[in-house]
């Protein structure tokens, strides 16, 4: 993969788009060869890295969102543009620009498909890959509600995984004030599914917490109880000074 996007960047290769439409037929299937190297390309980045991780994969995302908006959408490379892979592919940078609106819609649209003839219809686990991000998208979009709602919709083994969980923890944040029993919700899933040995758990066991006495300050003992029960990770020297703070004047009566 890497290899290959060397190649593709330094004869910036994405400019041949441009062509797809020419009279010329040599000129235009230069072009539809080089989009689907731009593509297949994409399909080998690794799932854990995130399309906004390095100003590298976000120039990528916007190459490839480039070449799915030249490329009609039956259109064969002979890959067919619209097989899962191709199809969540066309989403993740979507949703990785910004494009809230068109990765909503795109979403809807894959979500409501019943028995496609033409192409290869998406299984249960792209089905909730496309409500994960889906869930992004409307977050990016200001709708908490609607993200909560997509999420509510994933199965339960899926909702575990890595970038369901994160997207998860967003959504919470974005409850934090305005509903913190919902964010509540959200947390103790999260932090249930998250191991204590995670570097991620004492930063969610602490948003946890947190929202519960947003919630209920009536809480407090039961927080502290649970504070305590994890002392340990409000000691040591990882520890961020102002988590150290937060648990001490949680110990001493303050808010």
């Amino acid at each position: 993969r890497r290899s290959l996007r060397h190649v593709l960047e330094s004869h910036n290769a994405v400019l041949l788009s441009k062509d797809f439409g020419s009279s010329d037929p040599s000129t235009a299937d230069r072009a539809k060869k080089v989009m689907r190297l731009l593509l297949l390309a994409a399909l080998l980045k690794p799932g854990k890295e995130s399309w906004d991780q390095s100003e590298e994969l976000k120039r990528e995302a916007e190459d490839v969102r480039t070449v799915f908006a030249v490329l009609p959408p039956r259109t064969m490379l002979p890959e067919n543009l619209q097989d899962p892979p191709l199809r969540l592919l066309r989403l993740e940078v979507l949703v990785a620009g910004g494009r809230t609106q068109e990765a909503l819609a795109l979403a809807a649209s894959f979500l409501a498909e019943v028995d496609p003839k033409d192409h290869k219809p998406m299984d249960a686990a792209q089905l909730d890959a496309v409500r994960i991000l889906a869930a992004e998208a409307s977050l990016q979009d200001n709708k908490a509600e609607q993200a909560a709602d997509w999420l509510s919709q994933v199965d339960a083994a899926r909702a575990t995984e890595p970038r369901a969980l994160d997207v998860a923890e967003r959504t919470s944040r974005a409850f934090a004030n305005a509903n913190p029993a919902k964010a509540v919700v959200l947390l103790d899933r999260i932090l249930r599914a998250t191991p204590p040995e995670d570097p991620l758990f004492r930063q969610r066991l602490v948003a946890l917490l947190t929202a519960r006495l947003r919630a209920n300050p009536e809480s407090r003992a039961e927080v502290l109880a649970e504070v305590n029960r994890h002392a340990a990770l409000f000691v040591g020297p990882d520890c961020p000074e102002e988590l150290k703070a937060w648990a001490a004047q949680l110990r001493s009566g303050g808010k």
